[in-house]
């Protein structure tokens, strides 16, 4: 049967369909056959090949595109990163990128189209997390060890020829402060360390200068203050 004559104008190679760009299965092939590399500029780029590299089961490129998106991409949020790393799997990636969403605002257009296209599973214990750090700042600025102003009737103990002020303390610039410090983490929150963003607000101004009103003492010293708020 295979030596009778066949038909010429029939096409022995039956095209296979895929649903793919040719770009995108081109660089495929050329990571599994160690031709070449894709750019590692952009996730835009790098996604299709991502999810068309985990619908065809090929490690090797799956592996060398988790390499890229780990290398901190210039213009991947973290938010949408946690995403990918969820969907496929990567536990060290997705918990690095759930701890560096923490200083994006949840609230804003961009995360809110995030968040929606995330499994719940996926979503929700990032959403906790939001809560819980936000909770621990919040606790954290009420902390009377660390900033005694939190202490309501607190006499100033400062003395002068022996005897001291007992003038009571007026606290309310930096209760001002505390309540700046909340509503900006709401919609902005701080990175690991105070950014000049902080060092610009007229409340810290007012509270770095705030003086007893009899014995002109300083408040507050202010470098501890800092590190303190730091510190939550």
């Amino acid at each position: 049967m295979f030596t009778l004559p066949q038909d010429p104008t029939v096409d022995r190679m039956e095209p296979i369909q895929m649903s793919e760009p040719a770009s995108v299965l081109f660089v495929l092939l050329s990571i599994v056959d160690s031709r070449a590399l894709p750019s590692l500029d952009h996730s835009d780029d790098l996604e299709p090949l991502l999810f068309a590299a985990e619908k065809y089961e090929m490690p090797l490129a799956i592996s060398v595109l988790r390499l890229a998106f780990s290398s901190r991409l210039h213009n991947v949020t973290p938010l949408r990163l946690y995403g990918i790393a969820c969907k496929m799997g990567w536990e060290k990636e997705a918990k690095d990128a759930s701890s560096r969403t923490l200083t994006q605002n949840l609230f804003a257009t961009d995360a809110q189209v995030e968040l929606a296209a995330m499994e719940p599973r996926h979503r929700d214990p990032l959403l906790d997390l939001h809560n819980r750090r936000r909770e621990a700042f919040f606790d954290g600025l009420d902390d009377t060890t660390k900033f005694s102003a939190n202490i309501r009737e607190n006499p100033c103990m400062y003395k002068k020829d022996g005897q001291p002020c007992l003038a009571p303390w007026d606290h309310s610039h930096w209760w001002a402060l505390k309540y700046a410090l909340l509503r900006k983490w709401v919609h902005s929150p701080f990175d690991e360390r105070l950014d000049e963003t902080f060092y610009h607000m007229p409340e810290v101004k007012d509270a770095s200068s705030a003086k007893c009103h009899r014995c002109d003492r300083t408040l507050y010293g202010w470098g501890h203050t800092v590190e303190n708020i730091n510190s939550v």
